[in-house]
């Protein structure tokens, strides 16, 4: 006799009382392993954001520290162009100063 043949046979044996108990009982069943799906889903789902919050977080750092250093090497950058300015321009005007300088002792020589 076949394991299907004597479950039926002892479903059909049992009084019919019984059976919505069984039949609660293979419910509850399921119903706890649907639970136990749903956890494992859950905790799929948890890790999965986890992991891609982890990853964000070191593109972010990344992110950051590439800017960072890009802004740095701007400043530096910035502060040799500023420094090259400031003394061409100081140039310039010692050599204006000297000029006007020069043109007035002139005018005064020849008056």
């Amino acid at each position: 006799m076949s394991l299907l043949t004597h479950k039926r046979g002892m479903a059909a044996a049992m009084p019919r009382w019984r059976r919505p108990y069984r039949e609660g009982a293979a419910l509850l069943a399921d119903d706890y392993n649907s639970t136990a799906d749903i956890g494992s889903a859950l905790m799929q789902a948890r890790q999965y954001n986890d992991d891609n919050a982890r990853k964000v977080a070191e593109f972010n750092r990344a992110t950051n520290q590439f800017n960072a250093t890009a802004a740095n090497h701007a400043a530096d950058e910035n502060f040799g162009l500023n420094s090259l300015l400031y003394g061409r321009t100081k140039d310039y005007a010692n050599a204006r100063d000297a000029a006007t300088t020069a043109a007035s002792a002139a005018n005064s020589a020849a008056r």
